[in-house]
């Protein structure tokens, strides 16, 4: 999380496994906003790149929980952010459920509400 924050792409893909798959939330998939999953380090930079395009470079994700799962990890989030075309400050919750092997995150599927995140690794907020 502290690379992603200080957009130190080399650093994040490092934590990630060679087969890497990111899946963004859905919701930024609908509206157009990224692609449905980005492979492998190429496509993380990618997803970083869209992600900056969308929310502009200043954004943080401040962690609030980490749930540990044995081989999945799920993390909750919070990012405030101001939106690139108006410029309105607003906050919001993000998490994500990784998938782990090897000891690296392998697949990592993102939420924009914690309950569904927690839902989906088989927990209730």
């Amino acid at each position: 999380m502290e690379a992603f924050n200080r957009r130190d792409i080399d650093a994040a893909v490092s934590a990630g496994h060679p087969d890497f798959e990111y899946y963004p939330p859905r919701e930024f998939v609908e509206m157009g906003f990224m692609e449905p999953c980005y492979r492998g380090p190429a496509g993380f930079r990618q997803y970083m790149s869209a992600w900056s395009d969308v929310w502009g470079a200043g954004l943080r994700t401040e962690p609030v929980e980490l749930v540990d799962l044995g081989d999945r990890v799920a993390l909750l989030a919070e990012f405030p952010a101001r939106a690139q075309g108006s410029g309105v400050r607003f906050t919001e919750t993000i998490a994500t459920v990784s998938e782990l092997k090897d000891g690296k995150a392998v697949r990592v599927h993102a939420y924009l509400d914690h309950a569904e995140a927690l839902e989906a690794v088989g927990l209730r907020e």
